[in-house]
């Protein structure tokens, strides 16, 4: 029975499953290609199954791409730092303007109404804020620059 000339390889790494696909060419040389990869070829040793080369050639694309992407978050490339500092203004703003909104609410429904459902209109408020808190945050230094702008003239 001859060896088969090309196969698919599925394998688990750290708990991931990868497949790809294999062919033997005849010049003696393994071609393992996946959609996330380019094509990679390997000569076939003697005595080596084409089915073993390729998984092997697969575990060593991952381990590769998984050592890149180390070096390049340790090297401070592709964080992503401008996803933090939003979800941190989001958080810090949404927190702000809910308990603001609801001591509002208590000051202006009285204690039984503004504790017991003036957190529904508080949370609204704060989920609108938290998403839009870069405008506000912009329109608060706009205001904080033409309060300074107006006392540094009346100073003058």
């Amino acid at each position: 029975m001859a060896a088969p000339t090309a196969g698919t390889i599925e394998r688990e790494i750290e708990g991931v499953w990868y497949a790809a696909s294999w062919r033997l060419t005849a010049g003696g040389e393994v071609i393992v290609s996946a959609p996330f990869m380019q094509d990679r070829r390997m000569r076939l040793g003697t005595g080596e199954a084409p089915a073993d080369l390729a998984k092997e050639m697969l575990a060593a694309f991952v381990a590769e791409r998984r050592a890149s992407r180390r070096m390049r978050v340790a090297a401070g490339e592709g964080s992503d730092w401008v996803g933090a500092v939003y979800a941190g203004g989001a958080g810090l703003t949404g927190f702000v303007v809910f308990f603001g909104s609801w001591v509002y609410c208590i000051a202006h429904y009285g204690f039984l109404l503004g504790v017991g459902l003036g957190w529904l209109p508080s949370l609204i408020v704060a989920v609108v804020a938290a998403a839009l808190w870069p405008i506000a945050a912009l329109l608060l230094l706009l205001l904080l620059g033409v309060v300074a702008a107006l006392i540094l003239r009346t100073g003058s």
